[in-house]
């Protein structure tokens, strides 16, 4: 739970709250202006600024290019749609945040389908977010991302991808080559499985996916909760993340 409020970043551990989201602000406006702003000449830095904390607030969430350039036209910050998916590569390249796609075997579906942001760490993403946000879930999402690509490494693009169902049900992760459709591994984060409406609908989901997706396991990181649930395809692994991050399943 620390990690998934204070982040990774070593100059930010025991400072008090205040301090820490301000620090970690800070860290923000540094990529933003030197590694984005300056390194490729941007004259409205105010869109490039708010465009950032647009999918910094929105990591773990799906957010689509057009509906960030409406809403922004609607505050008076005015940019074209195709700076703004320069942004979303300058962005990642500068390893502030990072966008995934569909699971679709179209590139043209990948291309307008919307995407999910994942900020760099999950405390940048909690120090830029509004002050009453407590999404532990989207936090602990961000963080499974992140260990997703970390274990990857050189993996080419389109390695990480979130997919929906033919129910509409969306799994958060498909780990696999979405131009070849092979699929190595479905991940669902769920902070907590103890409501059994939730349970269920998770459950359900990966179920339709295992289906749809020719695939016989899935695994469900949560906070705290271990078990594996048989499904009528297949299995599902529910790990807390601790043993998850480990690698201990």
């Amino acid at each position: 739970m620390t990690y998934l409020e204070c982040g990774g970043f070593p100059d930010v551990q025991g400072l008090d709250a205040d301090k820490r989201v301000q620090v970690l602000q800070d860290y923000v406006e540094l990529v933003v202006v030197g590694d984005v702003v300056e390194r490729h000449g941007h004259a409205n830095v105010a869109a490039v600024r708010a465009f950032a904390a647009t999918l910094l607030q929105s990591s773990g969430r799906l957010f689509s290019v057009n509906k960030v350039y409406n809403d922004l036209k609607s505050r008076g910050v005015e940019v074209g749609k195709d700076s703004l998916y320069a942004l979303l590569d300058e962005f990642a390249d500068a390893f502030l945040v990072f966008s995934v796609e569909v699971f679709k075997r179209s590139l043209r579906a990948r291309q307008v389908s919307p995407k999910k942001a994942y900020a760099i760490d999950p405390g940048l993403a909690f120090a830029v977010s509004h002050a009453l946000s407590q999404d532990v879930g989207a936090r602990l999402e961000t963080a499974v991302y992140l260990e997703c690509r970390r274990r990857l490494g050189r993996a080419r693009e389109g390695a990480i991808s979130y997919f929906v169902t033919r129910g509409g049900h969306e799994v958060d992760f498909v780990l696999g080559d979405v131009g070849e459709a092979h699929v190595s591994e479905l991940i669902q984060v769920c902070a907590d499985l103890s409501d059994a409406q939730t349970r269920a609908r998770e459950l359900r989901g990966l179920e339709e996916a295992m289906a749809e997706l020719e695939t016989t396991h899935a695994t469900i990181v949560t906070l705290h909760e271990h078990e594996r649930v048989s499904l009528s395809g297949g299995s599902v692994d529910v790990v807390p993340a601790w043993r998850w991050f480990l690698g201990l399943d």
